[in-house]
């Protein structure tokens, strides 16, 4: 398999079909091939998994992954990367706030023998976004930059790709399962020497996120600090 692309998916019903449709018209016209489309539906309780369920056994390319406990994101990328095989992985938003066109533009990275290319909101433009949700955002990405030397200006952004091979032994060193997955993934990545790439993508924020950002506020700042003790040890 060339490229896997991987949407976990939480009470995602609504846009499933239109988000997989999407994907594939895309990946058929830009003419990579093979590939594959990985739902992996985590924890959800309004039909999503029965919508997954019935776009698996119409779409030849889909593939449906379900867990009715609520993983994170994060974990629900790994068991992607752990049951499908694919020389290229690419994970993002269900809600396609990152435009597919990046996709082509990850793959080229990882051809050029990036290990993990990430998608930024930060560099070349500023983001559209309310000040309610961007402080917060500037405040954890400064935080992780100087706690950990990470060279990533935007560890949040929803849209990644991996070389398989190259990246398999940071996955199992990763212990946070949600949000900070993706800090958590990149600063471990970046203490190995890894080549990581970082470049601009054209986003525009959901209107229907599932973001708190007072809760989220506390959470990165519980597992920032979780992660500076344990790298210490």
């Amino acid at each position: 398999m060339e490229l896997a692309v991987v949407y976990p998916v939480y009470n995602e019903v609504e846009i499933l079909e239109d988000t997989a449709q999407k994907t594939i018209e895309f990946l058929r016209e830009t003419e990579i091939d093979p590939f594959q489309i990985v739902l992996v539906t985590d924890g959800s309780t309004d039909g999503t998994q029965e919508e997954a369920d019935r776009l698996e056994k119409e779409i030849p390319e889909i593939k449906h992954l379900k867990f009715d406990k609520r993983l994170g994101k994060g974990l629900a990328f790994e068991k992607a990367f752990q049951e499908v095989e694919a020389e290229k992985f690419v994970y993002s938003d269900a809600d396609l706030s990152t435009e597919l066109k990046h996709i082509e533009d990850a793959g080229k990275h990882l051809e050029k023998g990036y290990d993990i290319a990430v998608g930024s909101r930060r560099i070349e433009k500023g983001l559209d976004r309310g000040l309610k949700r961007e402080m917060p955002s500037m405040v954890f990405n400064e935080l992780i930059r100087k706690a950990f030397g990470s060279m990533i200006k935007d560890h949040q952004c929803g849209f990644k790709a991996f070389d398989p091979e190259a990246v398999e032994d940071v996955f199992s060193e990763v212990e946070s399962s949600h949000w900070f997955w993706d800090a958590e993934m990149l600063v471990r990545a970046q203490r190995k020497d890894m080549d990581v790439k970082e470049f601009s993508v054209d986003w525009e924020e959901s209107t229907d996120s599932k973001v708190s950002v007072f809760r989220d506020s506390v959470y990165f700042l519980r597992k920032t600090v979780e992660l500076r003790i344990n790298l210490w040890r």
